[in-house]
């Protein structure tokens, strides 16, 4: 069985959701079956879909005897997400009877999630309830379900919404291969002696290394860790004007540093070449 090995949200293709219809059971009074079939039957629902992460509360309302609403984390652009891409959403749920969230795969396999209950007050979220924080991962694109629950004596209580996933953006295998994609697009120069600009990321340092003396390049251990990367360069104090990043990767041109500096024009073709995106957190 599949497990959730990390937390936090990133990438930059497109996770899709939208309320399940009745034969998905968007309300549902039922055992805890997949609400997708094995032959992928809720893919009508999921054209209809919108994109997750254009509003970060997800409303789960509707479901007989408990309310749900849904935080996504984290907080910066990092959205949409995309296959590959854990997804982290910290969850107030109403009602009564243990707590339960899981997936269903395009083929109708549930897929556990990594949950726990949540040391938040409600915090930015403002409903009641209790408090659960939760861990998805989407390894495949594809028509997904989302489902919540909750099991009392007598019966268990869900609500499930359908997902659309589409294909994660490319990830590098070493901070070199990232190096020579970089400098298929830009003019890197083998012979700098710039130093890096470091962090940590949970006590470890992603690979570093520079195309230029004002282009720095770093390969992170996977999605997650660039998520949280991507959350520290959003919100410096001195951010870098702009930059390019992917699933596992990013491309910063450094400020206050002498030398040529990529124009923002350079840097958006780089990220769209490498399957990435731009990002100009200092002008918002």
């Amino acid at each position: 069985m599949r497990r959730v090995k990390g937390l936090a949200a990133a990438a930059a293709t497109v996770l899709l959701l939208s309320a399940c219809t009745d034969a998905g059971s968007s309300s549902a009074d039922e055992q805890s079956t997949p609400p997708a079939s094995s032959d992928g039957a809720s893919i009508t629902a999921c054209q209809n879909a919108v994109v997750l992460g254009e509003d970060r509360v997800l409303d789960l309302s509707d479901a007989r005897d408990f309310q749900a609403w849904g935080l996504v984390e984290p907080a910066d652009a990092s959205v949409p997400f995309s296959a590959g891409s854990p997804v982290e959403i910290a969850w107030r749920v109403t009602g009564t009877g243990a707590f339960d969230t899981w997936l269903a795969d395009p083929q109708g396999n549930r897929v556990e999630a990594f949950k726990k209950p949540s040391t938040s007050t409600g915090g930015e979220l403002d409903k009641p309830g209790e408090g659960w924080d939760a861990v998805y991962e989407f390894d495949e694109p594809g028509c997904w379900s989302l489902r919540v629950e909750r099991q009392m004596p007598d019966r268990t209580t869900a609500i499930s919404i359908d997902l659309r996933v589409e294909e994660g953006a490319p990830s590098f295998a070493s901070v070199n291969e990232l190096y020579d994609a970089v400098a298929g697009v830009l003019d890197c120069d083998p012979g700098t002696t710039a130093e890096p600009v470091t962090m940590q990321i949970d006590g470890y340092l992603p690979e570093y290394r520079m195309c230029t003396d004002t282009v720095e390049i770093i390969r992170y251990a996977n999605a997650a860790d660039r998520a949280k990367a991507s959350e520290l360069l959003n919100g410096a104090g001195n951010p870098v004007p702009y930059f390019a990043e992917g699933s596992n990767w990013h491309v910063l041109v450094l400020p206050d540093r002498e030398g040529q500096v990529p124009g923002p024009d350079q840097i958006a073709a780089l990220a769209e070449e490498l399957g990435g995106r731009f990002v100009s957190p200092a002008t918002g």
